[in-house]
């Protein structure tokens, strides 16, 4: 199987000579010279099913839906002879064969009509005839081409032409009309020619020369030039109100944000009551799925004051539960969502993530191991949900449970304590939802680096788009000698912020190029343990990233106390 993406060849399985392939249904058809036809997994190429057709080679077959056709040699005292039927196979759950088609002409092609369900054409020698495949039975008359020793044959897309080739190089072309078509929607292949223009000759010019030496073509129609605007005047709105000093030396900022306390000393309105707004009950609804429309009462007023698109949308569940719910009403977007009612549904943004990378998606969809617990095939299965959701949502259920099922994610506290308390917020939850967010991606990319490892000496998918290589040296003070150096694959990088910890270059004014450049070259000194002088000497050792990945994961350290 060769991958066209990347051009390489991704599975490959022993066949013997002479085989022929064809793509029938949820098999991959092979004929050989034994007369067998072998059915293939396309995924993992390995043999499904086998069955008998012919006493020889098979020398053609077609398959249309469920039905694969195949015609071959048989064999009658040692001597071959062109089969007098064709054999019929049911691939609809496990494949078996059908009654067989006489054909006395013997037919060493077959090739189905596009355009009719069950007529096939059989080619056999110098005259081919039509088959029905639902009635099994051939069609009169027999046709018969004007060369001999038919060697190839085929059947436009249109089902309205067929092409025949011979042994002495020749085209034999069939139709039943003048005015037949090779495609179904087929354009005209006509085209007029442009008239050739003379090019201009060359003008010369620099930076100081007039624009007018530019040739324009004036325009065809008489109208004015785009440079030729119209007189416009511009209205003067009224200027701005000052703001009081008094006012703006009271501003308190957080982040890009000033407020004022509202006190008597300030001079503003004060003693004004603010009527606390609480969305509407659900009463005088006009739609079981749309917000309050009720008229009337003041919370109704209140609420027709908000754009119809930032209502609070209340969903009420009927007997069948979210699923019966429309999302679609209000995802105009081909994006689909995932479903936050299930416990350790806190993974949905970082599965959102992944989907938008698209090398990723890809490969990940185009991946299948056979363990039972995968990360890799769970996240590939709801890939493919997504894309063909269209808008709608999906549940992340199974990808969820194989992830509760790896003992690795419940020693790093990633999962849910219980069902109860996954939804209710807790105090310092934030904190904790950063640190678990941090590593969830770190043992995610690994985890399935591990699934999609399957040969050795390949790449996996994580490793093709987020894989990096980390050196790391460690030198012997004060010889600065090298006595190691270890090379291991990173997914994933931690800031650090090495500035604002030593409280050099600025402190918090350090520019996010620093930080990065800190973070994947960083020295340390340390003590370690020396097996030449027996004794702990100082080690300098140096990490830093010796090739980059084609997507770089970075780990932001938002709980260090350090950063900004």
């Amino acid at each position: 199987v060769l991958d066209m993406e990347t051009s390489r060849v991704r599975e490959s399985a022993e066949a013997p000579g002479g085989t022929a392939v064809l793509k029938s249904g949820r098999f991959l058809s092979c004929g050989g010279l034994n007369g067998e036809i072998v059915l293939r997994d396309p995924s993992s190429l390995s043999k499904v099913f086998t069955l008998p057709a012919h006493n020889g080679p098979v020398t053609g077959m077609d398959s249309k839906m469920d039905l694969l056709v195949t015609c071959g040699i048989s064999t009658f005292r040692n001597e071959y002879a062109t089969d007098s039927s064709l054999k019929v196979f049911d691939l609809r759950m496990t494949p078996r064969p059908l009654s067989a088609i006489p054909f006395p002409i013997g037919a060493h092609l077959i090739k189905y009509s596009p355009k009719f369900t069950s007529t096939l054409f059989g080619a056999s020698g110098s005259s081919f005839q039509l088959i029905d495949v639902a009635a099994l039975i051939s069609l009169p008359p027999v046709y018969r081409f004007g060369a001999p020793d038919v060697s190839a044959m085929d059947v436009a897309h249109s089902g309205e032409m067929l092409v025949c080739g011979d042994m002495q190089g020749m085209l034999s072309l069939w139709t039943d009309s003048p005015h037949a078509a090779v495609n179904p929607h087929q354009s005209s292949l006509l085209t007029e020619t442009p008239p050739y223009i003379l090019p201009e000759a060359p003008v010369p010019f620099q930076m100081d020369s007039a624009l007018s030496l530019l040739h324009l073509p004036p325009p065809e129609d008489e109208s004015l030039l785009m440079s030729n605007w119209p007189v416009m005047p511009v209205g003067i709105t009224k200027a701005p109100n000052k703001i009081d000093p008094k006012i703006l030396s009271h501003v308190t900022q957080k982040d890009f944000v000033g407020y004022v306390q509202n006190s008597p000393s300030i001079g503003l309105r004060y003693g004004t009551q603010h009527k606390s707004w609480q969305p509407p009950s659900a009463k005088g609804r006009k739609s079981p799925e749309l917000g309050p429309q009720g008229d009337g009462d003041e919370s109704e007023l209140l609420w027709g004051r908000v754009p119809r698109d930032y209502r609070l949308q209340e969903i009420r569940l009927g007997k069948l539960g979210i699923e019966g719910f429309d999302f679609r009403r209000f995802n105009k977007t081909p994006h689909s969502g995932l479903e936050n009612v299930i416990p350790n549904s806190w993974v949905n943004s970082w599965i959102h993530t992944m989907f938008h990378i698209k090398p990723l998606r890809t490969r990940v969809m185009n991946s299948q191991t056979a363990k039972e617990v995968c990360l890799s095939d769970e996240l590939g299965f709801l890939f493919h949900m997504q894309q063909i959701a269209a808008g709608d949502t999906c549940q992340a259920t199974n990808f969820l449970r194989a992830f509760s099922q790896l003992p690795e994610a419940s020693r790093l506290e990633l999962l849910d304590t219980s069902t109860a308390t996954a939804f209710v917020s807790r105090e310092g939850s934030d904190k904790e939802l950063l640190r678990r967010a941090q590593n969830l991606n770190r043992f995610v990319l690994e985890q399935m680096n591990k699934e999609m490892s399957t040969k050795e000496g390949t790449c996996s998918a994580i490793d093709a788009v987020f894989g990096s290589t980390m050196l790391r040296n460690t030198h012997l003070l004060p010889e600065q000698t090298l006595s190691q150096s270890i090379e291991s694959r990173e997914f994933q990088w931690r800031l650090t912020y090495g500035g604002l910890e030593d409280g050099k270059e600025g402190g918090k004014d350090l520019s996010f190029a620093s930080v990065l450049e800190a973070s994947l070259s960083s020295e340390q000194v340390t003590r370690s343990w020396n097996e030449s002088t027996k004794s702990y000497k100082p080690t300098r050792v140096v990490r830093q990233m010796a090739s980059y990945p084609n997507i770089l994961s970075l780990d932001s350290g938002l709980e260090s106390p350090f950063a900004p």
